[in-house]
């Protein structure tokens, strides 16, 4: 009997064993990633502990149910209190590494971690790369800040996915939850289709913006604006560049620091243009190539909206010029100026200029009536 029992102790610890590593991915099979470097990286295993060196990735595992795997985190997302995620890793004793920027993070504490894997941001953190690999630590890069478009955000999530085992339909349902906020801004913003909006994201020794290329840029082009900046990338630009860009709207972010003398000093607020400067969470929004690009979406909806009148029109224009000789768009340009002339009289009417519209129809009716008793008497 007591060898018995012995023995299905043993047995019981073995199972429990196997489960264990089952979970923490001793048994697993290897899986090989290629990362947004075109690194070719083979994991033995599903990973267990994360380092995290920027928010857009924090905000990713968090979005995919794997905060309890995040060991380490960059400094923003050590202290950002988006789903109160800030206090959630003190009192899971998540380290702050440092960062955001590759010079900024801490490496020795990372060390000190045990670590399974490092994620980090291909633009802010590739410098790392020989460090990390001399010391054995794994890491993988997404494309975070580089990201070109709204589908470098949709890989980065995928690949998230796969490195932890995350089911397909939870990483689809997180895509396609993006997708439908994005398509949602699109259909409001029907009316300003063309619309020429400028981001501004920073003020370092001039005015930052995101150019072509960017998934700023894309975000604006999927919700049917154009980005009125004609330069690639995150770029430095004089303010003669962005008066000569003639941009609808300039939305400048703000890290708490952003304020009217801010856009007076830079030249921005003698452009007479209108000028919304984003709150810290709406900057987050934006800023933050992860799982809520589909918020900074409707923000954009938001703040067009109240700021500024449909372009509706200006498209049509300019979507003739492609497909019409010269002749014909100078008369429908002139129809289409005389429709929104007539759009606004008839606004007008619903205001305090009813009165005069009812006078002026009565002035027509007279002149016309009399021009008839003319004609019929001449005859």
């Amino acid at each position: 009997m007591v060898y018995s029992s012995a023995r299905k102790t043993i047995i019981a610890a073995m199972l429990l064993c196997i489960l264990l590593s089952i979970q923490y991915g001793v048994f697993s099979e290897p899986i090989h990633i290629t990362d947004a470097a075109h690194r070719e990286v083979v994991l033995q295993g599903v990973p267990g502990r994360v380092v995290s060196l920027s928010p857009s990735i924090t905000e990713i595992l968090v979005a995919l149910g794997l905060r309890d795997n995040i060991v380490g985190v960059d400094s923003y997302s050590y202290n950002d209190t988006y789903m109160d995620i800030c206090n959630y890793f003190r009192s899971r004793n998540v380290v702050d590494v440092g960062g955001y920027w590759w010079s900024a993070v801490n490496v020795e504490k990372i060390i000190a971690l045990d670590t399974d894997v490092v994620l980090a941001d291909l633009g802010a953190h590739y410098k790392l790369l020989d460090v990390f690999e001399e010391n054995n630590i794994t890491i993988i890069y997404l494309h975070g800040g580089s990201a070109s478009s709204i589908e470098d955000i949709y890989l980065d999530i995928d690949l998230v996915g796969r490195i932890f085992n995350v089911s397909k339909e939870k990483v689809d349902e997180l895509i396609n939850n993006i997708s439908k906020n994005i398509s949602r801004a699109r259909a409001e913003l029907a009316d300003y289709i063309g619309t020429k909006a400028l981001v501004v994201v920073g003020f370092w020794n001039g005015i930052w913006v995101a150019g072509k290329g960017t998934f700023i840029d894309s975000l604006l082009q999927y919700i049917g604006l154009d980005n009125a900046v004609e330069t690639s990338g995150w770029s430095i630009v004089s303010i003669e560049e962005v008066a000569s860009w003639d941009p609808d709207i300039i939305i400048v972010t703000n890290m708490g620091y952003v304020d009217n003398e801010t856009l007076r000093k830079t030249g921005l607020l003698s452009l007479g243009k209108p000028i919304r400067i984003l709150t810290l969470s709406e900057t987050n929004l934006i800023t933050r190539p992860g799982p809520r690009i589909g918020e900074a979406a409707e923000v954009i909806v938001n703040i067009i909206q109240a700021t500024i009148q449909p372009k509706r029109l200006q498209y049509i224009v300019k979507t003739l010029t492609s497909t019409r000789t010269e002749k014909q768009i100078v008369t429908e340009t002139h129809m289409l100026t005389t429709t929104e002339t007539y759009l606004t009289t008839i606004n007008k009417i619903n205001g305090v200029f009813q009165a005069q519209y009812y006078w002026l129809v009565a002035g027509f009716s007279i002149i016309l009536a009399v021009a008839v008793l003319y004609i019929s008497r001449r005859r």
